[in-house]
């Protein structure tokens, strides 16, 4: 098996791995509650509908949530149950560049 293929199955598995990148090795692991879950359509409409229950960003739709504290929460821990999984999947939307995905769902949800 391939370095390659090793680092792969390492990801499926939702493992930490290294990735060589020229002359340093990149080491990532993954720490969110979307480990091995996916993102079903009914997170997305509650990303945009669900309001923060607590904090700094009480009442504050999820989805305007600003990206340092979701940052914050992925350095800390998310908190447990459905808020926690749909922060972490806010947070990986916000951090890919994805925030904009969830603007016609907010559109037609309201």
């Amino acid at each position: 098996m391939s370095k390659r293929d090793r680092q792969i199955e390492k990801i499926e598995n939702g493992e930490a791995w290294d990735w060589d990148k020229g002359d340093k090795v990149v080491k990532i692991a993954v720490k969110t509650p979307l480990d091995k879950a996916t993102i079903n359509p009914q997170m997305l409409v509650d990303l945009v509908s669900m309001k923060m229950p607590f904090g700094k960003y009480k009442d504050y739709i999820l989805c305007d949530l600003p990206e340092p504290y979701l940052v914050w929460f992925h350095q800390k821990g998310f908190p447990p149950g459905k808020i926690g999984v749909l922060l972490a999947a806010l947070y990986e939307i916000k951090l890919n560049g994805l925030g904009y995905l969830l603007k016609p769902i907010r559109k037609y949800s309201q």
